[in-house]
């Protein structure tokens, strides 16, 4: 099993990124192929990762027995 990487922002090498909001129909056209934006939260950049798509095992997995 495959650990998740956060991605690394490109300008500033911080991890302290998150998810950013598509903002029009042509930036939701990669979702098709799981690319997304992310903001970086030190220098504001915004950039573009693949996302894993968690599957409905993945999810059982992170629940509690």
């Amino acid at each position: 099993m495959a650990l998740h990487v956060p991605p690394t922002c490109p300008v500033c090498d911080s991890t302290d990124v998150r998810k950013s909001r598509r903002r029009n129909f042509l930036e939701k056209l990669p979702i098709i192929i799981s690319l997304r934006p992310y903001r970086c939260n030190e220098c504001s950049h915004r950039l573009w990762r693949f996302s894993r798509k968690q599957t409905r095992a993945d999810l059982n997995r992170q629940r509690p027995i």
